[in-house]
């Protein structure tokens, strides 16, 4: 028998760190960005007037499953919406692949007892917002299914994040390589070997500490956001000091990977990376735009692709966003969607329809 525990104390969240990581290992999500680290440390910057709501599920005194959820009140129309989403959801912070954690085998029973919970708690809930969900994750259909029986229901592709599945030899990773892609990156690593007094620097996490690395890249991703006539989200101060806690934690947890190029002690050019589930996640880079001639970024995700081969890891992740330069690499598409529940009053269903009417409009009118 499953049993339901809520939990709206930061108190209480901060206490659930060892149960939480470790039902996150046996569970087979394997997202970074479900992490207790990850996902406390952005409650602790962005809860803004949002409450905890989180949802435990105990099987005894074992914990089988985790709904990581909060609550807000959003104003459509002149009308107040109490929404449920997922903790990390929004943001410049961009938390991927989010989802209930639950343990194998339980799927289910925890879905069912989601519901329930959900059925009676007061005071009652609009909608839920689950999202981004991954298309490639089986226990999202099961869920929808599960849930398309109690609530008005709608599943949503929202974006594609490019990713690469990686070979156990980096000379047949670089024969899936288009032949001109293939030769520019030999090519720029032979030129780089070339320089003097510039240096190539693996986990520099190790050498520099955390502050130093964030001010760099944030620095050099303005610089090269600034080219694309982009606002580089690193300029927020809020969000500078957010992603300085979240690496220490990751930092101490050894899923911390950040490698540069530099010219005795300045940083040239930068690449910030997590490792985690046998996976490698590219979250951000920059470099100074008058060395772009040493093709810095083909550098840095070449050393990176090459060192996550030899180590073991079995995919490269460059999350969110369709660049061109990430399918250079051999990505491959894997789908965000949005999962929707609408509680089954006049409001909610009025905020669908009107919601599914305006994306028909927006679809017609291209």
């Amino acid at each position: 028998m499953i049993y339901t525990e809520l939990v709206q104390s930061e108190q209480k969240f901060d206490e659930l760190r060892p149960l939480w990581n470790k039902l996150l290992g046996k569970s087979g999500s394997g997202s970074i960005f479900l992490t207790w680290e990850w996902l406390f440390t952005w409650w602790c910057h962005y809860q803004q007037k949002r409450n905890l709501f989180v949802i435990l599920f105990w099987a005894g005194r074992e914990l089988v499953g985790i709904a990581p959820f909060m609550q807000e009140e959003e104003i459509r129309g002149g009308i107040k919406v109490q929404t449920l989403r997922f903790i990390g959801s929004d943001g410049p912070a961009c938390s991927e692949f989010l989802s209930l954690i639950v343990a194998p085998g339980y799927e289910l029973e925890v879905y069912h007892r989601l519901l329930e919970f959900l059925k009676k708690y007061s005071p009652p809930w609009d909608r839920v917002v689950l999202n981004p969900l991954s298309l490639e994750d089986s226990k999202v259909h099961h869920l929808y299914r599960t849930v398309s029986q109690s609530y008005l229901a709608e599943l949503e592709r929202t974006f594609m994040c490019p990713y690469v599945k990686l070979p156990s030899d980096w000379s047949q990773f670089l024969s899936r390589l288009s032949r001109n892609f293939r030769q520019q990156v030999r090519s720029s690593l032979r030129k780089f070997e070339g320089q003097t007094g510039i240096k190539y620097l693996p986990d520099a996490q190790n050498t520099f500490p955390i502050p130093k690395l964030v001010n760099a890249l944030s620095k050099l991703n303005g610089l090269r956001m600034e080219q694309k006539g982009i606002d580089s989200t690193l300029k927020v101060t809020s969000f500078r000091r957010f992603l300085s806690d979240v690496l220490d934690q990751f930092q101490a947890r050894d899923w911390l990977s950040c490698s540069l190029i530099h010219r005795e002690q300045e940083i040239l050019a930068i690449i910030l990376n997590f490792r985690y589930a046998k996976k490698i996640w590219y979250y951000q880079a920059g470099f100074l735009p008058e060395y772009a001639f040493l093709r810095p970024g083909t550098l840095l995700f070449a050393w990176t692709i090459r060192d996550a081969i030899e180590k073991g890891f079995l995919e490269y992740d460059f999350l969110r966003g369709e660049e061109h330069y990430k399918y250079r690499w051999g990505s491959t598409n894997r789908t965000a969607i949005t999962l929707q529940l609408y509680n089954r009053k006049v409001l909610p269903y009025v905020i669908c329809y009107f919601r599914k009417a305006r994306t028909w409009v927006r679809r017609s009118l291209k």
